[in-house]
């Protein structure tokens, strides 16, 4: 399975702040499933700056894991990077009109996975995400 992920308010906090549990996250998914970064950061293709980025805010450990994750190219809208022939997780604080519009059309509204550090925190780090893995709607992914 892939699994798109963003990195503000989704794996680190708007002020950088990396989030509670995401090493053991990160290493979780990893560990299983095919991830892609789908940020801004490198929405070319290229994650030299989304490297530089998180080597300075994550711990060293953390970022050997981030070096796994691919890179996704898109333009406008970040559903452009998602394969929508294979099963897919995607998690994101802020989806566009535009990209909820791809999910539904393609009927694939379930698999974007609602991530907002500041607005929801996760009060036991990634604990509660990795419950939402397990959740009948993830089983057998």
């Amino acid at each position: 399975m892939n699994v798109y992920i963003d990195v503000q308010e989704t794996i680190l906090y708007e002020n950088g702040t990396p989030a509670e549990g995401v090493h053991d996250f990160l290493e979780w998914i990893t560990g299983w499933a095919n991830c892609y970064w789908l940020t801004t950061y490198c929405k070319n293709g290229d994650l030299t700056y989304l490297h530089s980025y998180l080597n300075e805010l994550l711990a060293p450990e953390t970022f050997e894991l981030i070096k796994t994750i691919h890179a996704t190219k898109w333009v406008i809208d970040k559903t452009e990077a998602i394969n929508f022939n294979k099963r897919f997780r995607w998690l994101e604080d802020s989806p566009t009109p535009q990209d909820i519009l791809k999910l539904k059309e393609t009927r694939t509204s379930e698999c974007l996975v609602n991530v907002n550090l500041s607005e929801r925190p996760y009060s036991n780090g990634y604990k509660s995400l990795l419950l939402a893995f397990d959740t009948p709607s993830f089983k057998g992914l």
